[in-house]
């Protein structure tokens, strides 16, 4: 017997994996939310420094993945070594 693999076509996204990436962000930036309001506010007079500052660079993770998600292989393979530095 020989264990059938799943059903998945090639060019569609596995949707498990982008909501589980999704639900792991918010849970990153609703504790990075909830921890550093005193202390932004104290470095910088702004209690959602910390919390804008993460929302950046989770938006630009997002905005890098969906590159990568079109981009093809062959490039990717390519960069994978200069990417590592």
């Amino acid at each position: 017997m020989s264990a059938s693999a799943p059903n998945i076509r090639a060019g569609q996204p596995d949707w498990w994996l982008l909501a589980l990436t999704a639900v792991l962000v918010a849970l990153g930036l609703m504790m990075v939310f909830s921890a550093s309001g005193i202390p932004a506010e104290r470095l910088q007079q702004d209690s959602f420094y910390f919390f804008k500052r993460q929302l950046f660079f989770a938006g630009l993770g997002l905005v890098v993945m969906a590159c990568a998600a079109v981009m093809p292989r062959s490039i990717l393979y390519k960069l994978q070594y200069p990417a590592l530095g």
